[in-house]
């Protein structure tokens, strides 16, 4: 798992790899939630996107910005490795 702590900072490392999954908080300094989903859009790439968000109603913002999913915050970890089972699948196997 990698970590980037605002949008601009997602983006570069998504010029580089490609994740399976985006969980992103939709405010952060730099570029916010809403702006990096836009450039995620604008640049076409098909990754899901989850978002993390303690608005009134988190599954609006999600639809609002076409977001694969949504967690309210505050959420558990068993709701965290739910989630990221259910748009990315089960982790791999360690050999």
């Amino acid at each position: 798992m990698d970590t980037a702590v605002n949008g601009q900072a997602a983006l570069e490392y998504l010029a580089q790899q490609r994740p399976g999954l985006i969980l992103t908080d939709m405010r952060m300094p730099v570029m916010d939630g809403w702006e990096l989903m836009e450039q995620i859009r604008a640049r076409k790439l098909d990754i899901p996107v989850v978002v993390m968000s303690a608005a009134v109603d988190a599954k609006a913002t999600a639809e609002e910005i076409h977001a694969s999913g949504h967690l309210t915050k505050p959420f558990s970890i068993r709701e965290l490795v739910d989630t990221v089972i259910r748009f990315n699948g089960p982790p791999s196997p360690k050999n």
